[in-house]
């Protein structure tokens, strides 16, 4: 049967022993005891404890001052029962056979003649747990003076200098790993040691928020004394284990090529629980110190395990142990472990309170950005054509709101920087702002980067990804060239839109998003519909909100407009002075067509201050494309010509033709001239069955 003999001190146990058969726990002054009072009241020998026929008896052993069982003297043998109170001299004792309640808070009765100084284990002792609930350097230093008899020797100049040391370089750390690794080298080369690990509770890993909730310490006083435990109490921690937070490892060092063990989820319950530091010795294979899934061969020697304490807060612990028994961790060590995590606290408040700084800083940083960028964004949206206005007052409107928008126009002409704007115009400007461009990747890729993909989905998915979805959680996600999905994708599409939640590649996990869509496009979806090639009902749920970008062509009047804030824009980069454009400039760009819009016109512009020799900008200078002059030219030959039957099909093969002859079958830059991507280009090529032959041909 389980039977422990506990010392109590104050209402609190201090010492436990586990009582094994074969064993005789003597009781006197002598040191040569198992358990030692020395008083002058206890006699050299004065009791012992033994089993015998299945039951443990105490006999006072014809001692001076006898030895009292529940307030009554006895004056042989008696046999113990659960929860006997023992007294000898000033002694305090408790049989139990059970020590489900130890570690349970009991209530302050009258103080204890009994000290740390009065009981302790005498020789022969297999096992000694020590507590402490802080280091006692700074009582040390305050009273200037040795610690008394029997107490735990105060550290040496030699070791505070050292600990004062360690302060300074933990000062310099600018994280929590680094913090813990330059503490617990420090103290592994002060005690010994052969490896150890700082860790984390992972209630108080948010070491970023000040605010975050971490363990709040019971209000009472400090307690500074050590207490031990005997070998191979077998303490029922398992409710302790259940409320004790999990724990995440910040560093780690060993030596002598061995491998790092972490402490058990007893050690870690209990220096959760009690908020104490620990010291164990001789522990042999008792299974609470044992590593977690380690056989008692692996066991250490002596450990110590120190709380990480700031304040009110339990932040975590250091674990150090030592294998081999010849040079085992003390009570002095103890000390200095204590001390260690006390100033591993500050240092990890310090990293908590720079990054509280620096946070603030950025996020300010960031909003200063935004508001710049929005600024920004709406100088680009320069000119004052009513069609412009109608732009700008449709976003004003739709962008408070989280109704789906479809943006049309040519390429060129500035969709992106109507979603930015309508982005940076709603309640979700702090969130994220995404562009995926539909058109630049194949069928199979676009699906991971808008959803996701899970380890293992495909070839090549050598680990998990988030999609774009998950990415622009809580902002905005705009889908360039929507119109280029393929069938499939539309399909999963149009489920994300009606559930808002979406499911990577390789899972059937549905991931909730909270996302503002907004497509764009400059294909013809009417007719993609008609043939079949895009959903009628993606089409109309895109299709809530429609915002059309009109081409450059189509507001002249803001040419010049844009021309001049372009021409500031590039001065103020490459360091330029021009006094502006000729009459003739301006002419020439007004009455240019502009297939590339405004980005073509903005490439103009930089070129000719680039290139341009004079203080003006001249028509030559600004190189214009034949393909914009030709149209106008083409427009007005035909219309001088009179009315030709001609289906919009052939009018737009023979324009590719043109186009393509004119850049001799450059196919990327006959799509920009046009103003539509590479790869709408070969499929316009596939449709009207053109090839190198027809475009190579005079």
């Amino acid at each position: 049967m389980n039977a422990y003999l506990v010392i109590r001190q104050g209402g609190r146990w201090t010492d436990v022993f586990h009582l094994s058969p074969g064993q005789n726990i003597s009781i006197g002054r002598a040191s040569t005891n198992s358990i030692v009072i020395p008083e002058e009241r206890c006699s050299r020998t004065h009791a012992e404890i033994f089993l015998q026929e299945g039951a443990w008896h105490l006999r006072d052993l014809q001692s001076r001052n006898g030895t009292i069982v529940n307030g009554h003297t006895i004056s042989d043998c008696h046999q113990l029962q659960n929860g006997d109170q023992i007294q000898i001299a000033s002694g305090q004792l408790e049989f139990l056979t059970s020590l489900s309640k130890v570690f349970q808070k009991s209530p302050q009765s009258a103080p204890s003649t009994v000290s740390q100084q009065t009981a302790s284990m005498g020789a022969g002792s297999e096992s000694i747990i020590a507590r402490r609930d802080h280091s006692g350097i700074l009582d040390d230093v305050q009273r200037n003076a040795p610690s008394s008899a029997g107490a735990t020797p105060a550290i040496d100049a030699a070791t505070s200098l050292r600990l004062y040391q360690l302060a300074f370089h933990l000062s310099t750390a600018n994280s929590p790993e680094e913090a813990a690794t330059i503490a617990l080298r420090s103290l592994l080369q002060e005690t010994g040691a052969e490896a150890g690990g700082v860790f984390l509770y992972q209630a108080a890993n948010d070491l970023e928020s000040d605010s975050s909730e971490l363990l709040q310490t019971d209000d009472s006083k400090d307690r500074s004394d050590e207490v031990t435990l005997d070998r191979g109490s077998p303490v029922e921690s398992a409710s302790l284990r259940s409320e004790t937070p999990p724990m995440i490892l910040l560093a780690t060092e060993q030596s002598g090529g061995k491998g790092y063990r972490s402490p058990s989820d007893f050690l870690a319950a209990t220096v959760f629980t009690e908020k104490q530091g620990i010291l164990a010795r001789n522990i042999g294979d008792v299974t609470e110190f044992l590593p977690n899934g380690a056989s008692a061969s692996l066991a250490a020697s002596s450990l110590i395990v120190a709380p990480i304490r700031f304040e009110r807060r339990i932040l975590g612990m250091i674990h150090i142990y030592h294998s081999s028994p010849i040079h085992p961790l003390t009570a002095s060590h103890l000390q200095v472990a204590i001390a260690v995590a006390d100033t591993l606290a500050l240092a990890f408040q310090k990293i908590t309170s720079q990054r509280v700084l620096q946070d603030s800083l950025q996020s300010a940083l960031r909003k200063t950005q935004q508001l710049q960028e929005q600024l920004s964004q709406q100088s680009l949206m320069v000119g004052d054509s009513g069609v412009l206005k109608k732009i700008k007052d449709v976003i004003a409107r739709a962008a408070p709101t989280n109704a789906t928008i479809l943006i049309r126009g040519e390429s060129g002409v500035g969709k992106e920087l109507v979603a930015q704007l309508l982005h940076q115009m709603s309640p979700r400007k702090d969130g994220p702002f995404i562009c995926v461009n539909c058109a630049a990747l194949s069928p199979t890729l676009l699906e991971s980067e808008l959803f996701g993909h899970e380890k293992g989905a495909f070839t090549g998915a050598i680990e998990r990804k988030i999609g774009r979805f998950e990415a622009a959680n809580g902002g905005t996600l705009l889908l360039d060239e929507v119109g280029e999905m393929t069938p499939e994708i539309q399909t999963k599409f149009l489920r994300v839109l009606e559930t808002r939640t979406i499911e990577r590649l390789g899972s059937h996990k549905p991931i909730p998003v909270d996302v503002r869509v907004i497509s764009a496009t400059n294909r013809d979806l009417e007719e993609a519909v008609q043939d079949g090639l895009f959903r009628s009902d993606l089409y109309f749920r895109l299709k809530v909100i429609q915002i059309e970008v009109p081409a450059l062509r189509q507001r002249t009047q803001d040419i010049p407009l844009l021309a001049l804030h372009f021409l500031k824009r590039f001065m103020r980069e490459t360091g330029r002075k021009l006094d502006g454009f000729t009459p003739d400039a301006i002419e020439a760009l007004t009455s240019y067509r502009w297939p590339g819009n405004v980005r073509e016109l903005k490439n103009v512009v930089e070129r000719a201050v680039v290139l341009s020799t004079g203080n003006w900008i001249e028509v030559e200078d600004l190189a214009l494309d034949s393909i914009g002059r030709l149209s106008k030219t083409s427009e007005i030959t035909t219309a001088s010509a009179g009315y030709q039957p001609v289906s919009l099909d052939q009018i737009e093969r023979e324009h590719i033709l043109a186009t393509l002859r004119h850049t001799q079958g450059n196919k990327s830059r006959t799509a920009s001239i046009l103003g539509i991507e590479r790869s709408t280009l070969d499929r316009k090529l596939q449709r009207f069955s053109l090839t190198p032959e027809d475009w190579k041909a005079s």
